[in-house]
């Protein structure tokens, strides 16, 4: 009797299992502002993106503030090529609480405004920030209420790596270039240059 019945519930079993190995497969998301590709935001691409997800970013000029997702790598061609302008609406790129499988590299990021990480703001986790240019942020209040951390990076209680950017020309009142909050970041071969604060730390402030 097992002999003869038991075959229906192992081919199901492999079909259920196959179904989930296929929801599993990363999958590498392309994304062009002028060209046929998967999407033509990077935000609609991290909308869809699962953990272990590619985004691969084409040469452009894309208008965005970028939330990314936790285990999800958006990749620019590289920051001569890939500009994203945040338009003084907040950070260019806000990470909260992702590990170092969130990994954000290759792009120009630029013209971000905010209180904190005017062009790219951490907070918590170890996500990885690497091979960037990141120019002309603010981390700066026009109302004068409040102080301004981090124009070009924040780095807020996080383990983050920062590495083999270059971090210029952006302005904050505490850390031009950036702002350290807490935690243990890894700050390893970035060139900081031409920042401007106007209280503490034109290239680094911590606290």
């Amino acid at each position: 009797w097992l002999g003869t019945h038991a075959a229906p519930a192992f081919v199901v079993a492999g079909l259920i299992l196959a179904m989930i190995s296929t929801w599993l497969v990363a999958r590498t998301w392309t994304v062009d502002d002028a060209g046929p590709a998967d999407f033509a935001a990077i935000a609609a691409a991290i909308d869809v993106a699962q953990p272990g997800d590619l985004i691969e970013i084409r040469a452009g000029s894309y208008f965005e503030n970028l939330v990314l997702k936790c285990g999800v790598a958006v990749r620019g061609a590289g920051p001569d090529l890939v500009t994203v302008d945040g338009r003084q609406a907040g950070p260019v790129a806000s990470i909260t609480g992702c590990g170092e499988t969130t990994v954000l590299e290759g792009l120009r990021i630029f013209n971000g405004r905010a209180e904190y990480g005017g062009g790219v703001l951490i907070q918590g986790g170890a996500p990885i920030v690497r091979r960037n240019i990141i120019v002309g942020n603010q981390a700066l209040d026009p109302t004068g209420v409040v102080f301004g951390y981090g124009g070009g990076l924040a780095l807020l209680d996080t383990s983050a790596l920062a590495s083999e950017n270059l971090i210029e020309n952006n302005e904050a009142d505490f850390g031009g270039g950036i702002e350290i909050g807490g935690g243990t970041p890894r700050i390893l071969g970035n060139e900081i240059r031409g920042n401007t604060a106007a209280l503490s730390g034109g290239g680094i402030d911590a606290n």
